[in-house]
């Protein structure tokens, strides 16, 4: 550490460090670093007493360098101090989150490392990864001052926290399809072989080949599933607590999109598909899902998320919700209140598929200037690209979430260089007046 800051004051504030990291600390070999990780995990996981009875000055360091995580070249060797991180428990952990510095700077950098590491290469570790940062941000929820730092950046809904909630989002969607697919699977090869006489009946090559593909399809569930619960968890606890980057278009449109999906799976005609013997063995609890998917939905009951939900052209309905609700109620998955609550929502959220029906009908010949040249609808708030080009900011920024450049030229853009088109989104509302004047 004295390579990085001499005069280090662990119970300092951050300004002590250098921007740049010294070249002293640069020049020094990886395995400097990971050889001393290895052996607190280690220790940790087969020594403790070692760890409890020695002194806490390198926990404290090491969170140091995590909350600098910039100053570190290899996303993997940050990765293991994050697990190294994780698998503290209180009393350590105190050390952790008891930091001045930890104050300043530990949630900004798990919420930017967490975004930071899609860019490893490494798609199942980046798994590892969020899982551990899940888990300590679950720890520093029973933190008061973690927890209302943590609601301030949601509100704020500043570029790493919209990007970090876009991760999460993209996470549980590729976690739960898995699982269901997983589900699915298993579902269609214990369907054979309760047929006993026709599964004698199969060649035995045929069989091997099922039993295999059964296995994988287990494995496929139990390794998915926990990681898609503990995803749909985190947005929960953000919607309940700090909703306002769900009322964004880039966010709100994908979450209400994927939680109409999900929930069209789980209750929709398909249900049948994942139903399994011993689901318990994989930690499967359908009604435990369908829960949290509700829930998620009755924390951004606003208006601007109905709207997101009615305005879902791949799945919403009002069908779709009545048949939902017919079975919520059957299967009695949810109490009186949260099943009200979920009716009234389901209520306000027709109204503004019905108000979007019309809207349609109002605005059946829009000019072409006037359209998203990628999703072919009325743009609400045009932005000009450098490029020239010009784009629905909804549809732009959603765009640069996971792909941070112009879709026209593949060349790099952030949404700072995103400038509104005053005169053109002008002439958008005047048309508008117009075609309603001339319908009454």
């Amino acid at each position: 550490m004295k390579a990085l800051c001499a005069d280090l004051n662990l119970m300092g504030d951050d300004s002590q460090f250098p921007q740049e990291p010294t070249q002293m600390f640069c020049a020094y070999p990886e395995h400097y670093l990971e050889d001393v990780f290895d052996f607190y995990l280690f220790c940790l996981q087969f020594a403790p007493k070692i760890v409890m009875e020695s002194t806490t000055e390198w926990i404290q360091q090491s969170t140091v360098i995590f909350s600098h995580y910039e100053y570190v070249k290899s996303p993997f060797l940050v990765s293991k101090l994050v697990r190294l991180l994780a698998t503290l428990q209180p009393p350590l952990w105190y050390n952790v989150v008891n930091l001045r510095m930890s104050q300043q700077r530990l949630l900004n950098a798990m919420i930017k490392f967490y975004s930071d590491f899609e860019d490893s290469g490494d798609f199942y570790e980046k798994y590892n990864v969020r899982g551990n940062i899940q888990y300590m941000l679950k720890k520093m929820g029973d933190d008061m001052y973690y927890k209302a730092k943590f609601m301030d950046m949601a509100r704020e809904c500043g570029p790493e926290f919209i990007r970090f909630v876009n991760m999460v989002i993209n996470d549980a969607t590729w976690c739960i399809d898995e699982s269901l697919s997983g589900l699915k699977g298993v579902h269609e090869i214990e369907r054979k072989m309760a047929n006993a006489e026709e599964w004698a009946a199969t060649d035995q090559e045929l069989r091997n080949q099922d039993l295999g593909q059964l296995d994988e399809a287990k494995r496929k569930v139990t390794g998915w599933l926990g990681t898609a619960k503990s995803n749909l968890e985190l947005l929960l606890s953000i919607t309940e607590n700090s909703p306002e980057p769900f009322r964004t278009p880039a966010l709100g449109e994908r979450l209400a999109a994927m939680l109409n999906h999900n929930l069209s799976q789980l209750l929709g005609s398909n249900r049948q598909d994942f139903l399994v013997k011993d689901p318990a063995s994989y930690g499967w609890k359908p009604r435990e899902f369908v829960s949290l998917l509700i829930n998620i939905y009755l924390g951004l009951n606003v208006p601007a998320f109905i709207k997101f939900i009615a305005y879902d052209e791949r799945t919403y309905t009002p069908t779709f919700f009545s048949d939902s609700i017919a079975q919520l109620k059957q299967k009695a998955i949810l109490g009186f209140s949260v099943m009200e609550r979920f009716e009234n929502l389901a209520e306000d959220v027709k109204k503004e598929y019905e108000s979007k029906a019309l809207l349609e009908e109002e605005y059946d010949d829009v000019p072409e200037e006037f359209k998203d040249p990628i999703m072919d609808a009325i743009m609400e708030d045009p932005v000009k690209l450098p490029s020239g080009h010009v784009m629905d900011r909804a549809v732009i920024e959603r765009h640069l979430l996971s792909t941070p450049n112009n879709p026209f030229n593949r060349a790099p853009l952030t949404q700072a260089e995103l400038v509104p088109d005053v005169e053109l989104k002008a002439k958008i509302e005047e048309w508008k007046i117009q075609k309603r004047n001339s319908k009454k």
